[in-house]
C-alpha cells in the first residue's frame, strides 16, 4: 500500500488531512481509496485518529451518478 497526503491544515490541537491510498488487494486487484483522516496531537505527538475512507471509482459518471 502506498499512502500519500494531498492537503492538510492544522487547527489548534487537530489536524485534518487529504488521502489517497494506492495498492494491491490479496486478490491481485489494483484499489484505490480517498478520504479525510482527522488527528488529534498532544505534546507534539499523535494521539489519536479518525480515518474515512472510501473506494474509488475512475469511470466517468453524469451529475446524477449514473455511467453513461
Amino acid at each position: 500500500i502506498e499512502a500519500r497526503v494531498l492537503r492538510s491544515v492544522e487547527d489548534g490541537d487537530t489536524l485534518w488531512s487529504e488521502w489517497e491510498m494506492t495498492g494491491t488487494a490479496t486478490d491481485g486487484a489494483d484499489f484505490r481509496v480517498g478520504g479525510v483522516a482527522i488527528l488529534g496531537v498532544e505534546d507534539d505527538r499523535f494521539a489519536w485518529a479518525r480515518f474515512y475512507l472510501d473506494p474509488v471509482d475512475d469511470e466517468p459518471t453524469d451529475a446524477s451518478g449514473r455511467k453513461p
